[in-house]
């Protein structure tokens, strides 16, 4: 069917008719549109609830993990064990996936607590070439942590590292793998 519609000018406009099945079909999406919104509401929240879930679990990993690493390095320390191998160590796990500041102040403490042991900067040498990329990386990472805290009033470590100390450790390392290691670690979307 056709209809005309009068224009003020009195010029005809041609239209054609839709008819009401074009009314129900809007009807129908609109109803449909509505429908998976909601679903993907849903989803949205139990893919929430569920990443929340895995953040618990992961945490309760992590928590796990440090008592282990813990007792690990209480062990290579009662074994005499060198501080090169109990560094490397210390450093081979660290809490990436964790959003706890106590469990990364437990892996934090581990690290510290050994570092504290090494007196002379010279002494870091041998130890420094002894790491492999991975671990030169997790334990500059770990330096840099420690460096960000001096002078804040929040403190992830229990154990103060003295100042000096630290800036000997971190120019060390980038006399010995070079300056890239700063940019590898500013780069590394992990963070302790």
């Amino acid at each position: 069917s056709f209809f005309f519609f009068q224009a003020e000018d009195g010029i005809r406009d041609f239209c054609l008719s839709r008819g009401l099945g074009d009314v129900y079909k809007r009807q129908v999406h609109g109803e449909l549109l509505l429908v998976l919104s909601l679903y993907s509401f849903q989803m949205a929240e139990s893919r929430k609830a569920k990443a929340e879930k895995n953040q618990e679990v992961i945490e309760e990993e992590l928590v796990n993990e440090a008592r282990k690493l813990k007792q690990e390095v209480d062990e290579l320390v009662r074994g005499g064990a060198p501080i090169a191998q109990i560094l490397a160590h210390a450093v081979s796990n660290p809490p990436y996936r964790s959003k706890s500041d106590n469990i990364k102040k437990t892996f934090m403490d581990i690290f510290n607590d050994q570092l504290l042991k090494i007196k002379k900067p010279e002494d870091f040498d041998p130890i420094i070439d002894s790491f492999n990329e991975e671990q030169i990386l997790n334990f500059f990472t770990y330096v840099t942590k420690d460096l960000e805290l001096i002078g804040t009033t929040y403190t992830l470590s229990g154990i103060k590292l003295p100042s000096p100390l630290l800036l000997n450790i971190y120019n060390k390392c980038i006399e010995k793998r070079g300056a890239s290691l700063v940019l590898r670690v500013m780069n590394n979307k992990r963070r302790i």
